[in-house]
């Protein structure tokens, strides 16, 4: 007798940083709020890509050759208490969703990043990027493949 079980896994995502060239574009001095929710995070409620670890990696990279020194903290509350730091920037991911259709399969992910003056703990800078992929489903025996 053949069994055929099915199931969700969880694939790691592994994301290869660009070599970002050039110094540090600010002398101001950062710290970076890598949030537990954003560690953690999945694509969407159908499909759970482990992306996290990728945005946390993404962020440290691109603060890092932006700003003379960065700071990473675990939450806003300790990026405030750092007086050294002259901003606090908050990645956060807005939106994430993946879709299959026409053969294809979709991903779309919205990062907003804020930037605080830290000892005023107002808002200095709000941009949101939206990202979007789009893969061939390939058949049922690599579609897998594709998606990852």
């Amino acid at each position: 007798m053949t069994v055929l079980a099915g199931g969700c896994t969880f694939s790691p995502v592994k994301v290869k940083q660009a070599s970002l060239a050039g110094k540090s574009g600010s002398p101001h001095h950062a710290a970076l709020v890598i949030s537990q929710e954003l560690r953690f995070r999945p694509v969407s409620q159908t499909d759970s890509y482990p992306i996290g670890p990728a945005l946390a990696d993404n962020a440290r990279n691109v603060t890092g050759k932006c700003f003379q020194q960065v700071d990473a903290v675990a939450s806003e509350q300790g990026a405030a208490s750092l007086a050294a730091d002259d901003l606090i920037l908050i990645p956060r991911v807005v939106k994430s969703n993946s879709s299959r259709g026409h053969g294809k399969f979709n991903l779309t992910l919205v990062v907003e990043w804020t930037a605080k003056d830290r000892a005023t703990q107002k808002t200095v800078w709000l941009k949101t990027f939206t990202a979007d992929g789009t893969e061939p489903m390939g058949s049922t025996f690599t579609g897998f493949k594709h998606r990852r």
